[in-house]
């Protein structure tokens, strides 16, 4: 498995909520773009120097660069876009993380793992503390995710609703079941209803 998801970018929905408690919330969903984070980070800290060198010059051209790369200039209008869809209204946007509600904060999070298209999601847990319409928002928006999802869950609700494959680990082997998760319970019914293989002949 794990020679399987090298080689595609990743990302992970943060389980810790608190983690970004101090930043704003379009901050946070663009913290999803490692690379644009930094440069945006180190700019502005450039910018703000009183007594900026040439040598500062030279790097904020890099960086600024590096934003134009990362469609930085786009940056917040792109994870507003993202908020709106996972019902995070525009009043929520400018404030601190710390003051939005656990199933708001892991809608945002979530708009965090998509911001910069990533191509596959890891999910662990996804829809821990919350209610049945946070549930249902969260579906939606990964009905509409194009990428590869990966999800470790025990939420029934969105096991019989998502993936298109199950994969039961065991005794150091991973089995494929095509289907959701209702699909695989009946599988495994099935197998245990099958009569075991006769011994063979000599």
């Amino acid at each position: 498995m794990r020679s399987i998801f090298h080689e595609i970018l990743a990302r992970y929905l943060d389980s810790d909520q608190y983690a970004f408690d101090a930043f704003r919330v379009l901050d946070t969903v663009i913290m999803g773009n490692a690379r644009l984070w930094e440069a945006l980070t180190e700019r502005d800290a450039l910018y703000n120097k009183t007594d900026m060198t040439d040598e500062d010059g030279m790097r904020l051209g890099e960086l600024e660069g590096v934003v134009g790369e990362e469609d930085g200039y786009s940056a917040e209008s792109d994870a507003a876009v993202l908020l709106q869809g996972l019902d995070i209204p525009d009043a929520l946007h400018e404030r601190q993380m710390s003051e939005l509600q656990g199933g708001q904060k892991v809608r945002v999070l979530l708009a965090q793992a998509l911001f910069g298209q990533p191509s596959a999601l890891l999910l662990d847990e996804p829809t821990n503390h919350l209610d049945l319409t946070a549930k249902e928002v969260l579906l939606a928006a990964l009905l509409e995710y194009a990428g590869t999802l990966v999800i470790v869950a025990h939420d029934r609700y969105l096991l019989d609703r998502l993936p298109t494959q199950v994969v039961e680990v065991g005794a150091g082997h991973a089995v494929r079941y095509l289907g959701n998760y209702e699909d695989y319970l009946r599988a495994k019914e099935r197998q245990a209803a099958a009569p075991a293989p006769r011994a063979a002949r000599r």
